[in-house]
C-alpha cells in the first residue's frame, strides 16, 4: 500500500498518528487491527488465522507481511481483500499468495474484492 494513504486510514478510522518510514514495533498492532479488519482468508470455507510478521518501506509503498503456520482445510484459499477501499474508489491491491512453496498472485481493483487462489 502507499505509505501515505495506509497512513491516513490508521488516522481516520482509529486517531493513530503514524509515521511509517520511522519503523517502529509499536506500529505494529495497528496493522496488525487494520489488516485483520480489511482481509479475509478461508480454505476449505475455514477461516485461516494469520498473524501480522512485520512490514517494511521501500520507495512510496510499505509492504506488510503475514504467516499462516497452518491452514484448516484442503482446496483453494478464498482471499476477500478490501484493504483502503473505503477512502479510495480507485485502489487497485495485488496480492502475492504463498503455499507449500508455491505463489499465486492477484490483482483486485475496488470496487471488485475477491479472489480464489
Amino acid at each position: 500500500m502507499f505509505t501515505d494513504d495506509l497512513q491516513n486510514a490508521l488516522y481516520q478510522l482509529y486517531r493513530y498518528q503514524a509515521d511509517l518510514e520511522k519503523t517502529d514495533s509499536k506500529h505494529d498492532p495497528w496493522l496488525q487491527k487494520y489488516i485483520g479488519e480489511h482481509l479475509q482468508i478461508s480454505i476449505g470455507g475455514k477461516p485461516v488465522a494469520f498473524r501480522f510478521v512485520g512490514y517494511e518501506i521501500e520507495e512510496e509503498a510499505t509492504w506488510c507481511y503475514l504467516e499462516a503456520t497452518s491452514f484448516p482445510g484442503e482446496g483453494p484459499a478464498d482471499i476477500r481483500n478490501r484493504l483502503l477501499y473505503d477512502f479510495l474508489p480507485e485502489q487497485t491491491n495485488m496480492i502475492h499468495f504463498y503455499r507449500n512453496g508455491q505463489r499465486s498472485s492477484y490483482k483486485l481493483v475496488n470496487p471488485d474484492a475477491s479472489a480464489k487462489l
